[in-house]
């Protein structure tokens, strides 16, 4: 055979390897709306926090350290105030 036969023959093969792979492409191709559903279902299954969700939870701890201060300082306020009534009364 001549190099060029050889170097034909080497094509070919590319060809068809490349077509195939462009075959197994198009039945791969999914639409936008396809990825939009497929990325909803396996955000949906890993019960990922979305940014909502952060911050109701952000605002009910916040709620809660500031019912705690709150609550705290007046128990301080009733400790101090026993004591003075202790020693000053």
């Amino acid at each position: 055979m001549s190099e060029t036969e050889i170097k034909l023959k080497e094509l070919e093969v590319k060809v068809q390897s490349l077509e195939t792979r462009i075959e197994y492409l198009e039945k791969l191709n999914t639409s936008e709306n396809d990825v939009h559903t497929i990325v909803d279902n396996h955000l949906n299954v890993k019960s990922v926090m979305t940014k909502r969700d952060v911050e109701n939870l952000l605002n009910r701890q916040q709620l809660q350290i500031v019912k705690w201060s709150a609550g705290t300082g007046i128990s301080v306020l009733a400790v101090m105030a026993s004591i003075m009534r202790i020693f000053f009364m």
